[in-house]
């Protein structure tokens, strides 16, 4: 599922053609988080400030592949000692902390 953003070898060369995405970071981590990282996800309706980690939601196992698709597809690396609930908590904060990064 590209989850309306090219794959990774793809974007480059996409964004250099000027493409703009579709969607917003938002748009893009809830629709991964609802399709790849929660069990039915079909059945959920995911909002932006939903905390996904004290609820079980995504389990540690989800944080680590949340976090690969954030490096591969926005191109950011998230840093270890990064990966806290107060930067993955919900969608809200994932965005905040993502725009932070360089």
């Amino acid at each position: 599922m590209s989850y309306g953003l090219p794959h990774r070898q793809d974007r480059q060369s996409k964004m250099n053609e000027g493409m703009e995405f579709e969607m917003t970071m938002s748009d893009g981590l809830t629709q991964f988080i609802q399709h790849d990282l929660l069990l039915d996800g079909d059945g959920i309706s995911l909002d932006a400030d939903d905390d996904l980690l004290t609820t079980g939601l995504i389990d540690s196992l989800g944080i680590m592949r949340l976090v690969v698709f954030i490096e591969e597809t926005y191109e950011k690396r998230v840093p270890y000692e990064d990966i806290t609930i107060d930067n993955l908590r919900n969608v809200r904060t994932m965005v905040n902390y993502l725009q932070q990064l360089n």
